[in-house]
């Protein structure tokens, strides 16, 4: 949405689960946002009571994204580095 000269803005939502499938509210996680092969940026956030967190790049320009999920905080459990393969180009 928005942005100038066709910039537009990046959403990039996680959904954390347990083993089991439940969602994992109050959980932190970091991420880490490629483009065209070199670091974009990073973020840090909570996952709301349903799970998610969705981390907002502004006017981000045209290319090819790679979120990789960097780490995972959460009471009671322990996150063993799996992130699903994923990728977009914009």
């Amino acid at each position: 949405a928005g942005g100038r000269g066709g910039t537009k803005n990046l959403l990039i939502t996680v959904a954390l689960v347990d083993d089991a499938g439940n969602q994992v509210g109050g959980a932190s996680v970091s991420i880490e946002v490629t483009r065209n092969g070199l670091l974009y940026g990073t973020g840090t956030g909570t996952t709301g009571s349903g799970g998610t967190i969705t981390f907002n790049a502004k006017n981000a320009p045209p290319g090819d994204y790679i979120t990789e999920v960097a780490g995972v905080t959460a009471a009671g459990f322990t996150w063993v580095g799996g992130t699903p393969a994923n990728s977009f180009t914009k």
